[in-house]
């Protein structure tokens, strides 16, 4: 039989580096505690984010201070036509003389981005 309690315990220890994240985040973003509820619900489920709003919201200040905070590296980067999702990420090269797909790093390999 499963204990509620123990399940609880084990939820309070094993969160509680997000109280640390948030009072981190919390000394260098002041009044946007909904936006950085939503960064960290998107860090913790692997999941994408879009941050929209008009300039002085403090967006690339929360995302520079997340990936800080995280020890992940952090990039921004201006979209233009030519940016293509190859430069993001891992993508296959395929080399017609030698008939194989060989992976390659993209331009930007990094955990967040922050584009403009």
């Amino acid at each position: 039989m499963v204990d509620i309690r123990e399940i609880n315990e084990k939820i309070q220890q094993e969160s509680a580096f997000i109280e640390l994240l948030n009072l981190e985040l919390g000394k260098v973003i002041v009044g946007q505690k909904y936006m950085l509820d939503r960064l960290l619900i998107g860090l913790l489920s692997n999941g994408h984010l879009l941050l929209e709003g008009v300039p002085g919201l403090a967006k690339t200040l929360a995302i520079k201070s997340l990936s800080s905070a995280i020890q992940a590296k952090f990039s921004r980067l201006q979209f233009t036509p030519r940016l293509t999702s190859c430069r993001f990420s891992r993508y296959n090269d395929l080399q017609s003389k030698a008939r194989a797909i060989h992976g390659s790093e993209g331009s930007f390999v990094c955990e967040f981005y922050f584009g403009r």
